[in-house]
């Protein structure tokens, strides 16, 4: 299975304007459910335990020492989401993590409580903030038609709120409204590109869809453009119980490959190679297909999918202190693409 990578349930704390502002009593709820077992035995230092008792965040830098500390000690996709927030975000999350992990230790984790959020909205049925906590309880309970009506909700309510419509994609997704689905990303991504929304336009890409195999809990990240030398298009992350997968799927499309190809004359000059690879923690890789043209994401995700359960067998594999593996595929044995 690949590495893993946690729902963004950060995403849900969006009170508060500042930066370093106090945490809602449904964030920490919500935060612990998810995190909170993962950070308990971190060795969160006495004084940043007093400081949440009291519900006061520490100051920025303060915050910022603490991640230099705990980043290197933290599971691999924690440490994706921290690079992945703005820095102005920073104390926020961390916050979120050290009230977890306090939360965790006294004990008192619980599961996000729809029926509060619910109460909230029955209130006063605009609150975004209730909205979008209650889609994500609901998506954490497995109920993703549940969660696509909250967010579809809050997207009316705010048409240009990018964090809601990624998550409404994964709604989307998880009930089979595939022509919605795309159409929400066709548009995320245009506001992208538009660079109107300066937070989003930093982005390299955004989870576009959580999904199981058995017991592992897959995450399907989804880039905004190819750029670079080795451009993925999507990449497939899983972890169980806290702990990352050893195979990391994705589909890419690197310069190298391509640029060979054009030259062979196997593709025309506005053309793509693009690939399917696996990636382990010690270095191995494996090349599951190679593509003419790009797959679509159901198929990606289809041959991820049987990649990861071990039931694809790859056409060329390299693990680190062995002789290579056959060579990559060679033009009669490149498949066309679906």
């Amino acid at each position: 299975m690949p590495s893993g990578a946690p729902p963004d349930t950060t995403r849900h704390v969006r009170s508060a304007s500042d930066g370093n502002a106090a945490l809602p009593l449904s964030a920490k709820i919500t935060t612990t459910f998810v995190w909170g077992n993962n950070f308990a035995g971190h060795g969160i230092s006495s004084s940043f335990k007093l400081a949440a008792k009291k519900n006061h965040p520490p100051p920025a830098e303060t915050v910022h020492t603490v991640v230099r500390f705990l980043k290197p000690t933290l599971p691999a996709p924690i440490r994706l989401i921290l690079d992945h927030f703005m820095k102005a975000t920073l104390p926020l999350v961390i916050w979120i993590i050290l009230t977890a992990s306090l939360v965790a230790e006294e004990g008192k984790a619980d599961v996000p409580d729809l029926k509060q959020y619910e109460a909230e909205l029955a209130a006063n049925p605009d609150n975004q903030l209730a909205l979008y906590n209650a889609g994500l309880a609901a998506q954490l309970q497995g109920d993703a038609p549940r969660a696509m009506s909250y967010w579809t909700q809050l997207c009316h309510l705010n048409p240009t709120e990018w964090k809601t419509q990624a998550k409404l994609i994964q709604a989307l997704s998880a009930t089979g409204k595939t022509k919605e689905r795309d159409d929400r990303i066709a548009a995320l991504k245009s506001s992208w590109k538009s660079g109107n929304h300066p937070e989003l336009s930093e982005k390299k890409f955004f989870i576009r869809d959580q999904f199981s195999i058995n017991d592992w809990q897959v995450f399907a990240f989804d880039y905004y453009q190819l750029q670079g030398e080795r451009p993925l298009v999507w990449k497939f992350l899983s972890s169980k119980d806290g702990k990352d997968g050893d195979l990391v799927v994705s589909l890419g499309s690197y310069k190298t490959l391509t640029n060979a190809a054009r030259a062979n004359g196997e593709i025309g000059p506005d053309q793509r190679i693009y690939h399917l690879d696996g990636y382990t923690a010690d270095g191995g890789h494996q090349t599951f297909g190679i593509y003419l043209k790009c797959p679509t994401y159901d198929e990606a995700r289809d041959l991820a999918t049987k990649a990861l359960q071990g039931k694809l067998k790859p056409m060329s594999s390299y693990q680190p202190g062995t002789p290579e593996g056959k060579p990559d595929a060679g033009p009669q044995e490149k498949q066309s693409g679906k």
